[in-house]
């Protein structure tokens, strides 16, 4: 029996989030909508910020199915991580989440770069937007035309207390996160829909914690490379 697993890629994280916004990647159709909170997001957002990796990802790119196999109008189909993607996607690019109500939601993250990495990002609010010392959303510096030497003179003359030179290395060090590589799981084109299903129970089996995460993608590498046991 053929492994389930094609290949194994790194991918970047701003690869990931473009082909998501592309609709080249698209979540599977049993996947919930998100159920984050703004602040889940904030919080992985704070914890990649400090050095954090945003975990494993599995994808199955298409082929012409039949009703045995999942089919989507999409090249590849985002079987397992999409709480975290479309989270990201939404506080970096503005994209609307649809939550488990069915509605349309956006989640906006500020920046203060005067404080230390643990404390400098928080879910906006009325308090940050009026506050000068806070960015009231980060998706402003991850704009494809920003220029960060502006956005940083702007800043410091709201804030002239504060260091150009550091407020700078604080906004290209949030910036540099899109860099980040993810390893990225690939299923074999036209797996059985139930074999697929069954691979995202034991990836969404329990809540992964930061520190469950690398053990448990250490676990599903090695059972997804295993014929199944059918």
């Amino acid at each position: 029996m053929n492994r389930v697993v094609s290949q194994v890629v790194i991918d970047r994280l701003a690869d990931l989030l473009q082909r998501l916004q592309s609709g080249f990647l698209v979540p599977a159709d049993f996947a919930r909508p998100v159920v984050w909170s703004p602040e889940q997001a904030c919080e992985l957002l704070r914890s990649m910020y400090l050095g954090c990796t945003v975990g494993y990802k599995i994808v199955q790119t298409m082929t012409p199915c039949s009703s045995a196999t999942v089919c989507i109008d999409a090249p590849e189909t985002l079987i397992d991580g999409n709480q975290p993607l479309l989270s990201l996607l939404s506080v970096l690019y503005r994209a609307p989440v649809l939550t488990h109500r069915y509605e349309q939601v956006r989640f906006r993250i500020a920046l203060n770069p005067q404080l230390k990495p643990s404390e400098a990002l928080e879910v906006a609010s009325s308090a940050t937007d009026a506050d000068p010392a806070w960015v009231s959303d980060v998706a402003s510096l991850f704009e494809s035309q920003v220029d960060l030497a502006a956005v940083t003179a702007d800043y410091c003359a709201l804030n002239p207390a504060c260091s150009r030179e550091a407020i700078m290395n604080t906004l290209h060090r949030l910036r540099s996160m899109l860099n980040n590589t993810i390893a990225v799981y690939h299923l074999q084109p036209g797996l059985p829909r139930r074999e697929v299903l069954d691979i995202f129970c034991v990836a969404n089996r329990t809540s992964r914690s930061e520190n469950q995460v690398r053990k448990q993608a250490k676990a599903l590498k090695g059972a997804l490379v295993q014929p199944l046991n059918r």
